[in-house]
């Protein structure tokens, strides 16, 4: 049987964290949202009444609400085999825009990209810093 793949998460302006998960059932989006709402509610009502606990976003709770959508929905953790990510700001061309924040993945995304020949003639950034 094929399984579905759903996206759980949040994001902020710092910080974002999304959970892929399976479940041999189908939901559709509102479905989803319902499913979540009540795990949510489910962890807001054991977490509340425990001392020490602390809730103010739902960031506060993501994980627990996955736990309760796999033990009491069927949901499952992906297992993920690799992952590529990099700092998105920084100019794909120019390895001194963001330096010291770049990461190994983009300095080599941008040598590949340099190589390949493209000098990025039409990132601003670059015409400002070649014009210095």
């Amino acid at each position: 049987m094929s399984q579905n793949i759903y996206v759980i998460g949040y994001y902020s302006h710092e910080e974002s964290k999304y959970d892929y998960l399976t479940n041999e059932k189908q939901f559709s989006e509102k479905q989803l949202k319902a499913v979540i709402e009540n795990a949510t509610v489910d962890v807001v009502r054991r977490m509340v009444n425990q001392k020490d606990s602390y809730i103010h976003g739902y960031d506060d709770i993501h994980d627990e609400v996955v736990k309760v959508l796999c033990k009491t929905y069927g949901f499952k953790e992906v297992e993920v085999t690799s992952t590529w990510s990099v700092f998105g700001w920084p100019s794909i061309f120019i390895k001194t825009d963001w330096k010291g924040q770049r990461d190994k993945n983009l300095d080599d995304l941008t040598d590949k990209i340099r190589n390949a020949g493209f000098s990025g003639k039409h990132d601003s950034l670059l015409e400002k810093i070649t014009d210095e």
